[in-house]
């Protein structure tokens, strides 16, 4: 049996929209062995995401509403478990200097991380929802409130500014480069897009937008360079698309113009110039002309 402590410490990230009977489980078994109790809340460094979409300020608000005689504080997050229990040890101490500790923890909590020097107690019983599937819930509904149209406003505008990866890539066949143009423009641009999470490099996320847009092989993929394009969709944003640019070479197929692809089709490399070519990808093509004559020479 444990011994009774003085302190009562619940280490969670609350990444709900209001707190559930699982977190309430968990404050309500602390509360009845102690009467001094610390909520540390996780962060993390990042953007918003799925998983941890609630800033920190917003879960604080939310459990000391509930829970008004509570401490509340942050605890980062580390990707070393010693320096992260360090961190938390450091904490407490810096809270209440005196007593003993006991650390309270859900389902797949914290405690096998943990390595610091006070005793941990385990609620089984505590979560018994998800709160991924909650969250994925709660994304599927769109609530006509003033409040809700308040909150996206809020989450958008305390981002930090993104930059989105993409590739693009010159195919060349002899003489002549491959390029591209979607339904409702009248000029041309390299073949690309962007990078999904699931590739596992640049070099194949480029290789799998030429498949997907042309459906043709290449080889001999090279990298040129990396360039800021000047989409007209992020021209007012904070926000903005980094390309990586390739010369590859046209190995076999028959172009077929697919996924957001509109035509496709052959131009001489000597022929280019601006009058044919999207605005955002004037500085590839000048990037293009100049390594090609830099190769050649």
């Amino acid at each position: 049996m444990k011994k009774p402590t003085d302190i009562g410490v619940i280490i969670g990230r609350f990444q709900l929209d209001k707190l559930h009977k699982g977190h309430l489980a968990l404050v309500e078994h602390a509360r009845k062995s102690h009467k001094k109790i610390i909520v540390f809340l996780g962060i993390n460094d990042g953007n918003p995401t799925k998983r941890y979409p609630i800033d920190y300020g917003t879960r604080e608000k939310m459990v000391k509403t509930a829970f008004p005689d509570i401490i509340v504080a942050p605890l980062k997050d580390m990707g070393d478990d010693k320096k992260w229990s360090k961190q938390l040890d450091d904490k407490i101490k810096e809270i209440f200097s005196h007593g003993s500790v006991t650390l309270y923890g859900g389902r797949s909590s914290f405690i096998p991380h943990y390595s610091g020097k006070h005793q941990t107690e385990q609620i089984d019983n505590a979560i018994e929802d998800s709160s991924t599937s909650i969250r994925e819930e709660i994304s599927k509904e769109i609530i006509d409130s003033e409040d809700f149209r308040k909150g996206l406003i809020y989450s958008s505008h305390n981002r930090y500014p993104n930059v989105y990866q993409t590739t693009d890539v010159a195919v060349i066949k002899g003489e002549n480069v491959l390029l591209a143009r979607k339904e409702h423009e009248k000029n041309w641009r390299f073949i690309g897009g962007f990078v999904d999470p699931t590739d596992k490099s640049l070099e194949l996320a480029a290789k799998r937008e030429v498949k997907e847009e042309a459906d043709i092989e290449i080889d001999n993929l090279e990298y040129i360079t990396s360039l800021r394009v000047d989409d007209w969709r992020y021209a007012n944003e904070e926000s903005k698309i980094m390309t990586a640019f390739y010369k590859a070479d046209y190995i076999y197929g028959a172009i077929a113009p697919k996924d957001d692809i509109f035509e496709l089709d052959w131009f001489e490399i000597d022929d280019l110039d601006q009058s044919k070519i999207v605005k955002a990808h004037w500085p590839l093509m000048d990037t293009l002309m100049s390594y090609l004559k830099f190769v050649n020479q």
